[in-house]
């Protein structure tokens, strides 16, 4: 049997290992040993580049789920304060027109039925309460009675309604915003018990409502730079 005889049976019953150790080790022909250990090493390359690609893909894949998750993460937080905000608004707004407890009417007691019933049609109250008015001895009486009892129900829906949405988006929310928030809403939430109170109970002890006119809109203010600090992300 000649070399290429050989050569070809080593190919076909000899492992690519033990071929690979003759190579190196010179048993076989130095033509041969190189031709196989490039095609070994060129196919040992090419496994290693199909790994490292999918590795790289798989990183990708990875790094743009992160960003995703990122970006939708800061849409949803954005969203969020920016609801939470509104609402606080709304809830301060309603507030801060019970806490004042300030109405201008015209003098009812001047007025004839049909003028009066007029007027109470511009006024914000229920029709049952525009017919408790008229029925009232003292109509001006029992319209700023009505009044200032819409106003505070009006505020505590107010309070209620942004103290939920708070709740729901509070994943949303940084801690130390929705600490500043909670703040703020736990005076007005404060203010709006004490006016509740008084009509029933006459004189409160607490000082709620006159903490919230005096400090009021400084502390709103100061809740607005918080939170466009946290929107924009610059400072200002």
């Amino acid at each position: 049997m000649n070399w290429p005889d050989i050569s070809q049976f080593l190919l076909q019953t000899v492992s690519g290992a033990v071929l690979t150790a003759l190579a190196f080790i010179g048993l076989a022909p130095t033509k041969l040993g190189e031709k196989f250990l490039n095609h070994h090493l060129d196919r040992k390359l090419a496994a290693l580049r199909h790994d490292q690609n999918l590795q790289t893909e798989e990183l990708r894949a990875k790094l743009a789920h992160v960003s995703d998750r990122g970006i939708r993460s800061n849409e949803k937080e954005f969203r969020a304060v920016t609801a939470a905000w509104e609402h606080i608004v709304d809830a301060y707004t309603a507030t801060m027109r019970c806490a004042i407890a300030y109405s201008q009417f015209s003098d009812l007691r001047s007025l004839s039925d049909d003028e009066t019933r007029r007027y109470l049609e511009t006024c914000e109250l229920s029709d049952q309460q525009r017919e408790e008015i008229m029925k009232a001895n003292d109509r001006a009486k029992a319209l700023l009675r009505y009044t200032e009892v819409n106003q505070i129900n009006a505020a505590g829906l107010a309070i209620f309604n942004a103290q939920r949405l708070i709740d729901k988006q509070a994943i949303f929310i940084p801690d130390e915003l929705l600490a500043s928030f909670e703040g703020m809403m736990k005076k007005l939430r404060a203010a709006q018990v004490q006016r509740a109170i008084e009509p029933h109970y006459g004189a409160y002890d607490g000082k709620d409502v006159e903490r919230l006119l005096l400090d009021g809109e400084s502390e709103r203010g100061a809740l607005l730079k918080i939170v466009r600090q946290r929107i924009f992300r610059n400072g200002k």
